[in-house]
């Protein structure tokens, strides 16, 4: 053995998964959700220092890709995209907890919001999931990298209509009455185009 080399996986979850059992490479973009990394062993320890240990950027596809080490690593000089919801300290200032198996990155609220991205981004957009391990990640010197990559999906409504009893069964009709049965038809057609699935937020019959 001359080495090892060590994978870090992070997807959303739903707020409610306290524990990462859970992992969605796309999200519905006003769903709430919450960032889970996957460590290898002995790789995520509790960090002894506080801070920013995530960062949810746009994607840029004209940059390319590379190692950690590489200098121009567009996850080190990136920042939280604009749409990200909260904003502030409360947004990713935390350390992802004391498990080292997994770290879990939860605003204080109901998770992470994305809600503004369909109406700002171009479809097909993607966001990077940047991780950093390093002592202090504030300092310009530390290390981040690509741990992730989420889709954001976008919906649009084709049809809604309201459940209506009669002599010949259930019937649709436009929806007209608050508080009674009803059903509506999304348009599938907006997702990514890497096709993400599953996508949190969205349930397929």
């Amino acid at each position: 053995q001359i080495g090892k080399i060590y994978i870090w996986v992070a997807a959303a979850a739903p707020a409610s998964d306290r524990g990462c059992v859970t992992a969605y490479p796309g999200i519905l973009s006003p769903a709430p959700f919450v960032i889970c990394v996957q460590c290898p062993a002995g790789a995520c320890d509790r960090f002894s220092l506080p801070g920013g240990r995530v960062k949810l950027a746009k994607r840029l596809p004209a940059r390319r890709e590379g190692p950690a080490w590489y200098p121009d690593h567009p996850c080190r000089t990136a920042v939280n995209t604009v749409h990200l919801t909260p904003k502030g300290p409360n947004a990713t200032d935390c350390d992802g907890g004391i498990r080292g198996d997994y770290k879990r990155f939860a605003p204080a609220g109901p998770g992470f919001r994305l809600a503004a991205w369909t109406n700002s981004e171009p479809m097909g957009t993607a966001v990077d999931i940047c991780f950093c391990i390093d002592t202090n990640c504030s300092d310009p010197s530390s290390a981040w990298f690509k741990a992730g990559q989420l889709a954001i999906v976008a919906t649009r409504l084709v049809t809604s209509g309201s459940l209506l009893a009669g002599p010949a069964g259930r019937a649709t009709a436009p929806p007209r009455e608050f508080g009674q049965p009803g059903q509506i038809a999304l348009n599938l057609a907006l997702r990514a185009y890497d096709n993400p699935s599953p996508v949190l937020g969205l349930q397929e019959a």
